[in-house]
């Protein structure tokens, strides 16, 4: 899912860690289930590199946070949870 934002719309403070913020912000969410702090920290260099050098987007610029969900945390419509039902 991709939305849009103008800049005057978010409001992204560095949290005093010195990161330098522009208006090319990229905010990614991650729904996931059972992944190590290893093996989170690795995906956050690699995905920040791989931007960099395909997008030019710098690191200051990428907010990513892991949500941690299961099979019956989704529902795909119908009021239905595919997953738990069999139906995926």
């Amino acid at each position: 899912i991709i939305t849009q934002h103008e800049p005057y719309e978010i409001i992204c403070e560095d949290t005093n860690l010195g990161l330098q913020r522009t208006d090319k912000l990229v905010f990614i969410q991650v729904f996931q289930q059972g992944r190590t702090a290893e093996v989170k920290q690795q995906f956050y260099a690699k995905l920040a590199e791989h931007l960099k050098a395909e997008c030019g987007l710098e690191g200051g610029d990428l907010l990513v946070t892991c949500i941690e969900n299961r099979k019956e945390d989704w529902s795909f419509g119908n009021g239905e949870a595919q997953f738990l039902t069999g139906a995926l």
